[in-house]
């Protein structure tokens, strides 16, 4: 869950924000159940959100960023890393200095 505070900052930058839930196990495999739950969010918002938004706000699917905190962190670049061509500027390999 994103904070309130921080939810507001992004809307105030001009981000639409989206906090979408996922299933938990053990009764499914990550990639079965949360890994594919945020696949399906993120391609909702590519292909759905702007048809329930007011009429002069879009999503720009090619300018979109997944988020989160601990699992939710996770799930965002996992997302990314198993599936580069959602985001064709990720770099399959991570440095840390």
């Amino acid at each position: 869950m994103i904070p309130e505070p921080q939810k507001r900052k992004l809307v105030e930058l001009g981000f639409i924000v989206v906090v979408p839930n996922y299933r938990l196990g053990p009764g499914i495999s990550l990639y079965e159940g949360p890994l594919q739950d945020a696949k399906d969010a993120y391609t909702w918002c590519q292909t759905k959100l702007s048809q329930l938004l007011p009429d002069g706000v879009s999503v720009d699917p090619t300018r979109m960023v997944a988020i989160g905190y601990s699992a939710g962190a996770t799930l965002a670049l996992m997302l990314v890393r198993n599936n580069p061509q959602h985001h064709p500027y990720f770099r399959k390999e991570l440095t840390f200095s």
